[in-house]
């Protein structure tokens, strides 16, 4: 028998609230990530729902075959008293007291979806780097309950899609400013100094005019409809979606509109790109 899988190592409270603590406690995350890694477990699934990290009204329902299973219930929920703490809830092992609820509960009250996605983005940028020197597979794990215990915040999808965004788009951010650090302490060294094979690499970023995620808005309607079933139980249907749905659209309307997006970006940024390569071929 092997350890493979590890749920959870939860996310302080700090962390989802984006109190000036929160990178301490990302750091010692990113040290736990390290020992999962060295212990050989390959992969590590967590959550980042607002205080409740998973909530069930019933541990124990009955089924037709004589089993039992864990049950949710909204109108079961609304029954419970949650201004005197979290002692009520089923199967909920960190206790709050009423005072620490109300403060928990108060403080998310600043927190809205934007600002949970910013929290989000700010968490990943930072472990997902580790996890990924450390061998470990980060599986962020569905709301559970899928549905909002505290307003609106980010559904499966828009984690998804912030995610393929850290991995495509956040990568290449960083080898840019990668060569471009090596190019600056290149640039300082004297003349015939620098180790053998290291010259300046000469770096032209360009980036699209519009948001690709824009760009795919309302083209949900194209996917297959076992896709677009799939993608709405995610939430991918929400308007702040769109970025996760860039990412599967194969359609050829969106593919001709990054095309000619593309085209155009060209057409207007080819003075840049005639003196980048003009430069590079003296």
């Amino acid at each position: 028998m092997s350890l493979e899988v590890i749920e959870s190592v939860p996310v302080h409270e700090d962390i989802k609230l984006g109190l000036p603590t929160r990178d301490w406690y990302i750091d010692n995350y990113c040290e736990s990530v390290q020992n999962i890694g060295r212990a050989g477990v390959r992969v590590l699934c967590y959550n980042f729902m607002p205080v409740f990290d998973w909530m069930r009204t019933e541990l124990a329902r009955p089924l037709s075959d004589g089993s039992t299973a864990l049950a949710y219930e909204d109108s079961a929920l609304t029954r419970i008293d949650l201004s005197s703490g979290t002692a009520e809830l089923p199967g909920w092992a960190t206790a709050y007291s009423a005072r620490e609820m109300e403060a928990l509960l108060d403080a998310y009250r600043s927190v809205d979806e934007k600002k949970l996605w910013e929290n989000l983005a700010h968490f990943l940028e930072r472990v997902v780097p580790v996890a990924a020197s450390s061998r470990v597979k980060m599986a962020l794990h569905p709301d559970d309950p899928p549905v909002p215990t505290l307003g609106d915040y980010p559904t499966l999808a828009e984690v998804i899609g912030l995610l393929l965004h850290a991995i495509f788009l956040d990568a290449l951010e960083a080898d840019a400013e990668r060569i471009e650090r090596i190019n600056r302490t290149l640039a300082r060294v004297p003349a015939g100094a620098a180790p053998e094979g290291l010259r300046p690499v000469s770096l032209l970023m360009l980036r699209p005019s519009r948001d690709l995620g824009a760009l795919a808005a309302g083209s949900g309607a194209k996917l297959p409809p076992a896709v677009r079933w799939v993608v709405r139980r995610m939430g991918g249907h929400r308007t702040t979606a769109v970025d996760f749905l860039s990412y599967l659209l194969f359609d050829p309307a969106y593919t001709t509109a990054l095309i000619e997006l593309g085209y155009a970006d060209g057409r207007a940024e080819w003075p840049r790109i005639e003196q980048f390569l003009a430069a590079v071929a003296e």
